[in-house]
C-alpha cells in the first residue's frame, strides 16, 4: 500500500475514533443552569447515559430528569424518547428512575406519554400514582402547576359521569 493511501486510511481512523468518543461532563453542575446554557455535549453526554443501561443508576436517573428540563422539542428530546419510554415499560426497576421518567415523560412526547403513564395510576405506591397523575395532567396541558385531588382529576379526565 502507498503511504498515500497509508495516511489516507489512519486520517479515517483517527476521525472516527474522534467522532465516537464522547466527552465526560458533570451533569450535576447542569441542574441548577437552564439548558440553553449548558455546554454542547450536554445532551450526547445525557444520551449516552439513556442509552447504557450499565450505567449507575443514579446517573441514569439524573440523565432522564435533565432531558425532561428541555424546554423545547428538538432532535434529542426525540432520540431521548425512546430510552425513557424503555424505563417506563419496564416491569422492575428502581423507583427514584421511574419517578424521574414520569416526570420527564410529558415533556419528551405528551400524547404517547399519557397511555404509558394510565399504566401507573393504579400503583399501589402512592408516589408513583401521584407523579403519573400530575404528569398525565402536565401531558394534556391542562392544570400546569395544578395540584388536583383525585376527584377533581377524575372529572377532568374521564368527565363527572365517568368518561361514558
Amino acid at each position: 500500500m502507498s503511504d498515500r493511501k497509508k495516511s489516507s486510511k489512519l486520517e479515517k481512523q483517527r476521525r472516527t475514533k474522534a467522532r465516537d468518543v464522547v466527552p465526560t461532563l458533570d451533569l450535576k453542575k447542569l441542574v441548577d443552569l437552564p439548558p440553553w446554557e449548558w455546554p454542547r455535549e450536554a445532551p450526547r453526554v445525557i444520551l449516552r447515559l439513556l442509552r447504557d443501561r450499565l450505567e449507575p443508576e443514579a446517573d441514569r436517573e439524573l440523565a432522564v430528569t435533565l432531558v425532561g428540563d428541555l424546554c423545547e422539542q428538538t432532535e434529542d428530546t426525540f432520540k431521548a424518547w425512546p430510552h425513557v419510554r424503555a424505563i417506563l415499560r419496564k416491569a422492575h426497576q428502581d423507583k427514584d428512575l421511574l419517578l424521574a421518567a414520569i416526570e420527564a415523560a410529558p415533556a419528551l412526547a405528551p400524547l404517547e406519554a399519557c397511555e404509558i403513564l394510565g399504566s401507573y395510576l393504579d400503583s399501589k405506591d402512592e408516589d408513583i400514582s401521584d407523579a403519573a397523575m400530575e404528569a398525565m395532567s402536565i401531558a394534556d396541558g391542562d392544570g400546569f402547576g395544578e395540584d388536583l385531588d383525585e376527584d377533581e382529576w377524575e372529572d377532568r379526565f374521564f368527565g363527572e359521569d365517568g368518561g361514558t
